[in-house]
């Protein structure tokens, strides 16, 4: 007989079964993911069939309680569902394709056939992948269709080794904004050394 519902730990989570199939099957005939208590979808701690299957065995991502898609990670890089005719990307609850990203959340791009894939939004439109700090990354191969002035730019890797072109001004922001972050953490976990800046900035002045 196939079972119809996961048990329920204590706090209101449901947890998979042990062995090679970890999950049950709706009435439909789809496998579904196990959820927690607040209603999100998550995968199995497995080696192998992290993802669901539909009636039809197509596998598809695990949801959160608000719709969104996401990947599961495997070796510090999402995972991605590949089929016949290529990758299938996760997408937003509005339909918008999301990008993998490795653990520290910076996105990278899937090559298919020798090229860089870009997502797109709801409305059809392209959009970069970006890094943990938001710099948008520019694919190699569209370089010259969106930036005129190459000198703008500085070619650099992505998350996977991809070959990317950044913004030089985005850079230089991110780059101040680091070291400003670094300071105010050390005066804060420092207090002599915040009164010793501080003399010596009136001295300055």
């Amino acid at each position: 007989m196939v079972q119809k519902r996961y048990l329920r730990r204590r706090n209101g989570d449901e947890y998979y079964p042990r062995g090679r199939k970890p999950f049950i099957v709706n009435p439909e005939g789809n496998e579904r993911y196990a959820r927690d208590r607040k209603g999100n979808e998550f995968y199995p701690r497995t080696r192998q069939n992290r993802f669901a299957r539909d009636k039809y065995f197509r596998e598809y991502y695990a949801q959160d309680r608000e719709n969104n898609e996401f990947y599961p990670f495997r070796k510090g890089l999402s995972e991605v569902i590949r089929r016949v005719d290529g990758y299938q990307t996760a997408r937003l609850a509005n339909g918008s394709e999301r990008y993998p990203t490795d653990a520290r959340g910076n996105e990278y791009y899937l090559i298919q056939n020798g090229k860089p894939i870009l997502c797109r939004q709801h409305d059809g439109k392209p959009y970069f992948a970006r890094s943990r700090r938001r710099i948008a990354q520019i694919p190699w191969t569209v370089l010259h269709e969106y930036v005129s002035d190459r000198e703008s730019h500085v070619a650099t890797r992505d998350a996977v080794g991809n070959t990317v072109y950044v913004c030089r001004s985005d850079l230089r922001e991110t780059s101040g904004n680091a070291v400003c972050r670094c300071i105010c953490e050390i005066m804060a976990i420092c207090p002599s050394l915040r009164s010793f800046l501080i003399q010596n900035m009136r001295k300055i002045s």
